[in-house]
């Protein structure tokens, strides 16, 4: 049985896609989440770095991937893999309607990057326009890859073959994976806190670094501190309008409020499961 984690993802652009499949095309940087297993549409603890980019990045829009975030009804493994589809296919449809727009993702799945798990990674014409990929917690962490960050020197619960491995490495300088020691699922630790911590401790950090990358990548509009009032729709589903915070961390364990996830992040993808 094939498991696989649905990290957070934020897709930066600059031109218009298909509204059916995708999101409009925004000026700025066009963010899709996908949220935690057990967490509610557009209440992602992941938000807080969306919310972070777009009032730095003038006309940037969040929307949610509508996937069921599940443990049973359906299975958790369905509801990856159909996370996973959804979110291939909204880069696919944004990067057919938008060529040049640039992509960035936060809790983005590894295995829609990277493939693995006997997974297909999304197609080369899509990841060259990536700026930004984040991850956090990821069960799917192997120890000493290029582009870990934080402290953790162990596998995750579910760490990726080699060749996915290369294959996230050949992203370069877009990628970064936070894992830090003691985190129960990608550092096969037992210390509960580390896995329900990372934005407290590194959003700031991301936010910059996803702000630089958008800079770095030819966009030559001004970063701001004033939003202009993103817009939101859903994908995979009915659209909806951005919610609040919530209360639970991604990734792959009990989040604050007692539920249970994986949460890689991308520039953006956001995303989680058990």
């Amino acid at each position: 049985m094939r498991t696989s984690a649905i990290p957070i993802a934020i897709v930066g652009a600059a031109a218009a896609a298909n509204a059916s499949t995708a999101v409009g095309c925004s000026g700025g940087l066009q963010i899709l989440l996908a949220r935690g297993t057990g967490e509610k549409l557009n209440s992602s603890i992941a938000n807080r770095v969306a919310e972070g980019i777009i009032d730095r990045i003038p006309n940037s829009n969040l929307t949610s991937l509508d996937y069921p975030a599940t443990f049973t009804k359906p299975p958790y493994t369905s509801s990856v893999d159909e996370g996973v589809n959804i979110l291939k296919n909204a880069l696919d449809s944004y990067h057919s309607s938008c060529p040049d727009g640039k992509i960035a993702g936060a809790q983005v799945s590894t295995y829609a990057f990277c493939g693995g798990n006997g997974t297909d990674s999304a197609s080369p014409e899509v990841t060259k326009n990536v700026i930004a990929i984040l991850e956090f917690g990821n069960p799917t962490h192997v120890a000493n890859a290029t582009y870990n960050r934080g402290n953790s020197t162990r596998d995750g619960i579910f760490a990726l073959d080699r060749d996915a491995v290369k294959r996230c490495e050949s992203l370069g300088d877009s990628l970064r994976s936070y894992c830090d020691t003691g985190d129960t699922y990608c550092d096969l630790g037992n210390v509960t806190g580390v896995h329900t911590s990372y934005f407290q401790r590194y959003t700031d950090e991301t936010v910059d670094f996803v702000v630089s990358r958008y800079q770095n990548a030819g966009n030559q509009s001004s970063p701001t501190t004033s939003p202009t009032g993103p817009s939101t729709t859903g994908v995979g589903g009915s659209a909806s309008a951005t919610g609040d915070v919530g209360g639970s961390a991604p990734g792959l364990g009990p989040g604050n409020s007692g539920m249970l996830y994986t949460a890689p992040l991308a520039v953006w993808a956001f995303f989680q499961l058990l």
